[in-house]
């Protein structure tokens, strides 16, 4: 499962997957979360990612890529932080960041949740 919402004091978007959620299952909640919320155009993205990734086959990049080169129009830039300490889900973010060549898509990998939210302020 994954758990999206606005945090509009922090102006963050904070997002939470379960262990055991699909990258189909995240590209779906993200396509539909942004299809029916606004959002600011300036983005910043918390992610806290509790192994949901560590058993993503790499091909799933492609379609990650896929979301993030589709939303990218809608927004001057984004922000997105991972939070994890699975190597497999550091591997992966790793490997997103080196697909997605953006210049307003910044993707971040993080331990904590304090390191991740000041690389986002």
């Amino acid at each position: 499962m994954i758990t999206i919402h606005f945090d509009e004091d922090a102006c963050i978007l904070k997002v939470k997957d379960d262990p055991g959620t699909t990258i189909d299952q995240m590209v779906l909640a993200a396509k539909n979360f942004f299809k029916s919320h606004r959002l600011p155009r300036i983005l910043k993205i918390l992610e806290v990612a509790s192994g949901s990734l560590a058993t993503a086959p790499v091909a799933d990049v492609a379609k990650l890529k896929d979301v993030v080169t589709s939303i990218m129009p809608d927004f001057e830039s984004v922000r997105h932080a991972v939070v994890s300490t699975d190597p497999f889900v550091v591997a992966f973010v790793i490997l997103l960041q080196q697909e997605v060549c953006l210049l307003n898509y910044h993707l971040g990998v993080f331990s904590t949740e304090t390191a991740a939210i000041r690389w986002l302020s």
